[in-house]
């Protein structure tokens, strides 16, 4: 799959031109999948200027993530192929982004570890630190890549869409199945700050996850396949690093066993996908496994 990506650097003076690599954006437009990345190891960047400037970098990356976040749950503002190279035409101050280039991927994840495999000197940190933690969004690029790997096609993958039961309803990062739902499934990242924010989300989700698990429902769009009562349902979550992050997650525990949601880690994505692909089959429906 073809993505889009450009590196962010830091410019402490745009005078002489010299810069560090600090980051870098990946999307596509066919796959509406985004990520940014961000060094792990700030020091090269530190030491490379003053914190003044820095911290502006830090403020641009804060502002680049949260419009990514937002993008990712449907709430806002365009993200796109065309944004990014307006990032790139106008960021010619402490902040300036590469010209946008093409790498192919299976993922906006996976973009980023190529590129910055390349741009990011190895005493920056890119191994497990250099997320520094898990986003929803990562969760969710993941899960994709999980699926094509193991040849779930298009038409019987529904992203990033509304399920219905009972006059509520709830977001579903995926729904796989064709005329029947077989496998719904969810990303929640425990590793964020606001961690009040996310337990009240898992409450509100498990409502209308409840009526749909006791009387079925709808999922949005056309041909859409029926949600039947008792569909399965699968979470994958990133767990949580911190006191706070273990409280919420806790209370989001709770509600998935209430509920029987299998809720698993994100090192089994792998699982949940190959599980889709054996619901599949098992239902007759025919896959390309070559």
């Amino acid at each position: 799959m073809r993505y889009l990506y450009s590196v962010v650097r830091f410019v402490p003076s745009p005078a002489t031109g010299e810069y560090v690599n600090i980051g870098a954006i990946a999307g596509s437009d066919e796959t509406g999948d985004w990520s940014l990345r961000q060094a792990g190891n700030p020091r090269r960047a530190r030491l490379f200027g003053p914190l003044e400037s820095l911290n502006a970098v830090n403020a641009f990356m804060n502002e680049i993530g949260s419009r990514i976040d937002r993008h990712a749950l449907m709430q806002s503002d365009e993200v796109s192929e065309g944004w990014l190279r307006d990032l790139h035409r106008r960021h010619r101050n402490v902040v300036q982004l590469s010209r946008p280039a093409p790498v192919i991927a299976e993922s906006a994840e996976e973009a980023l570890e190529l590129v910055l495999s390349q741009a990011i000197p190895e005493d920056q940190g890119l191994g497990a630190t250099a997320r520094g933690y898990t986003t929803r969004l990562r969760l969710f690029s993941e899960l994709r890549a999980s699926y094509r790997r193991v040849n779930i096609p298009p038409s019987l993958l529904r992203e990033r869409i509304s399920v219905s039961a009972g006059g509520l309803s709830a977001p579903m990062d995926f729904v796989v199945g064709n005329g029947t739902a077989l496998q719904l499934t969810h990303t929640w990242s425990f590793q964020i700050q606001s961690t009040d924010e996310v337990a009240k989300d898992v409450k509100s989700w498990g409502f209308t996850v409840e009526r749909l698990l006791r009387h079925g429902g709808t999922v949005a769009g056309e041909n859409s396949p029926v949600v039947p009562p008792g569909a399965h349902i699968d979470v994958v979550v990133a767990p949580p690093l911190t006191l706070p992050q273990e409280a919420a997650y806790e209370e989001a525990t709770k509600v998935f066993d209430d509920l029987g949601v299998h809720a698993v880690p994100e090192t089994r994505a792998a699982d949940v996908a190959s599980e889709a692909r054996d619901r599949l089959l098992a239902d007759g429906i025919a896959l390309d496994l070559f």
